[in-house]
């Protein structure tokens, strides 16, 4: 997405992009995680969208660092672990969704697979030719041990991307997180490499993986 897009859509949509404790009650919540593994640098020559795409970024809950030289300004992040937003459609979603995949981050959102058959216009991705679904499932729970600080959490944060059930033990200085997924659910792709990734990833947390090329 262009900048000048990109200064449009968060116009629009600041005012319902709201923190997760926020929106945790809402019946009508639609969630998706986002994280930047490596440093992403944006240039601005205009000071105004500077401004906006950072302020968009804050939003996000991502913090950036801002410098200006030579007549323009450099705005760098990085996001290096999974942060879950949380919005109020899924229409909004797939915009912040698309905004941060073209800025070069990595997401991850899960529907419903009935999603796809009532997918109209205002839900589809610039990419949507290009997209590949995988579907994933396990009925039976899966648990996960993490004794680094803050993984467990940040592990909660993919469990809630994925649309999973979970519980989440915090005891002796370690977390035990344990996950189902008793229905499937899909997630979209943007091309064959990217499924073939996503794929991979979800059998090693313990998924049952369907991928229709």
């Amino acid at each position: 997405m262009k900048i000048l897009g990109m200064t449009a859509l968060f116009a629009g949509l600041c005012s319902v992009l709201m923190p997760s404790s926020i929106m945790a009650a809402e019946e009508e919540a639609f969630v998706f995680a986002y994280r930047a593994t490596e440093p992403i640098t944006k240039e601005f020559d205009d000071p105004k969208k500077a401004a906006a795409y950072d302020k968009a970024l804050k939003t996000l809950g991502c913090k950036a660092k801002v410098e200006s030289h030579d007549g323009h300004i450099d705005i760098t992040f990085q996001q290096p672990r999974w942060t879950l937003v949380t919005l109020q459609s899924e229409e909004l979603v797939h915009k912040w969704q698309d905004f941060l995949n073209d800025e070069g981050c990595e997401t991850l959102h899960s529907e419903d697979p009935e999603h796809h058959e009532e997918h109209d216009d205002a839900h589809k991705h610039a990419h949507d030719k290009e997209m590949e679904i995988i579907s994933f499932q396990t009925k039976d729970w899966v648990e996960k041990h993490f004794e680094k600080e803050g993984t467990g959490a940040e592990f909660v944060v993919v469990c809630k991307a994925l649309g999973c059930e979970f519980k989440e033990d915090i005891h002796d200085g370690h977390a035990d997180v344990s996950f189902r997924c008793a229905k499937p659910r899909t997630i979209e792709c943007a091309g064959h490499e990217a499924a073939e990734s996503r794929a991979e990833w979800l059998t090693k947390l313990g998924f049952a993986v369907k991928h229709d090329h």
